[in-house]
């Protein structure tokens, strides 16, 4: 095909022979379409169905081999050249066909073509195997970096999950404590203790998910136990229990005791003085007591209270203290009669109304009245002295 500038100067180029290139389409119609490529696309009709298929004309561009194959297998037997570490003499001929065999080649070339003898005398440059192989170790390839990268972001979404259910259930926590700690304070102000025993105890158990001490949760979990002794009181004393218990056989007693007292609360006031005992199962092993006094001819020992000793050792030492407990057992042995407190329920009483609305004392009886309100206010003193001293104790000195 002539240019312009052989128009212009009125050359006539030679006429170079086209390639006859044949085509065949087949059309929608099924019908088979043949002939010969032109120097330009054009349309066929078919005879059938008379649908035209478009042509594509001849290929003016020249074909060429593609070369980045032929240059991947040079790098790479470039890269194998590098990790020989042979000597072309006749002495080192067999641990040459050893090497290539460890790396894949053959005597007869990667291509399958003899390589050309060394020539005499002639050695190559020794690389170290160790030092190439540890710098392609060194290159991580790109299925460990997606790994990697996918563990991290594994593991940062697990920390944000965990920390976001974290958040969510002390958020949750504080808010039941707050609620629930109110609704219960104001239910037993008002002498709803069924009902303050159930929301408070709902507080309780949030500020142990909190992590709060006593101190920082010592109104909700003192007040709780006073509305559990409350709501379950017995209509009754310890005295009285005893002397009935002592009137009845052992095993008779046992059955009234688990169907009348057992989880029951009972609430004390009566000289007393600390003491120990032998643990029933473990002799070796001593147990705190509280030794009633207002029955010398029937010793009565508490047994459950280790959380009140720090007081009665203390501030309330060899004085008249009102406590509460939950009955869990009272038994009879040789030097007297022991009753056991459920383990964390002994509780020094704190609240003068409370005591009121059980009628524990006849309103009216004045003496009665100031007895009950002396003992709660010292009570108050002390476990308000104990908590300040904890906190002084756990701040850190500047």
């Amino acid at each position: 095909m002539a240019n312009w500038l052989d128009k212009a100067l009125g050359r006539q180029p030679e006429q170079a022979a086209v390639e006859q290139v044949p085509f065949a389409l087949v059309c929608d119609c099924g019908n088979r379409l043949k002939g010969v490529r032109g120097e330009r696309g054009r349309r066929v009709i078919c005879k059938e169905c008379g649908r035209a298929q478009f042509v594509l004309p001849l290929n003016p561009y020249p074909v060429t081999s593609r070369k980045f194959f032929q240059a991947e297998e040079e790098v790479a037997a470039a890269d194998q050249d590098q990790l020989r570490v042979v000597d072309d003499g006749p002495e080192d001929n067999f641990g040459d066909d050893i090497v290539d065999q460890a790396f894949g080649k053959t005597s007869a070339g990667k291509n399958g073509a003899k390589k050309s003898p060394a020539k005499p005398g002639s050695r190559r440059n020794p690389v170290a195997i160790d030092a190439l192989e540890a710098r392609r170790a060194a290159r991580p390839s790109s299925q460990k970096q997606v790994l990697i990268i996918g563990g991290v972001f594994a593991a940062v979404a697990g920390v944000m999950l965990i920390w976001g259910v974290w958040s969510h259930r002390r958020e949750q926590a504080e808010s039941i404590f707050k609620n629930s700690g109110e609704v219960g304070l104001a239910a037993f102000t008002n002498g709803d203790f069924s009902k303050a025993e159930a929301n408070l105890s709902e507080a309780v158990e949030a500020a142990d998910r909190l992590g709060l001490n006593e101190t920082q949760s010592g109104t909700v979990r003192s007040r709780r136990w006073h509305a559990s002794a409350a709501t379950n009181i017995v209509d009754t004393d310890l005295i009285e229990i005893v002397t009935a218990a002592d009137r009845m056989a052992s095993q008779q007693w046992n059955e009234t005791f688990a169907s009348m007292y057992r989880d029951k609360w009972i609430v004390l006031s009566a000289p007393a003085e600390l003491g120990s005992r032998p643990d029933e199962k473990d002799k070796r092993k001593e147990l705190t007591t509280f030794e009633v006094k207002a029955s010398p001819q029937q010793p009565v020992r508490l047994v459950g209270i280790e959380q009140l000793v720090p007081f009665l050792k203390g501030a309330l030492a060899n004085k008249e203290v009102l406590l509460a407990g939950c009955l869990q057992d009272c038994r009879k042995y040789d030097d007297g009669w022991v009753v056991t407190f459920k383990p964390g329920t002994a509780i020094l009483w704190q609240d003068f109304e409370s005591l009121r609305k059980l009628h524990l004392f006849p309103e009216t009886d004045e003496p009665a009245t100031n007895y009950f309100r002396t003992l709660v206010e010292r009570q108050v003193a002390a476990v308000q002295a104990a908590a300040k001293t904890s906190t002084d104790a756990n701040k850190k000195p500047d």
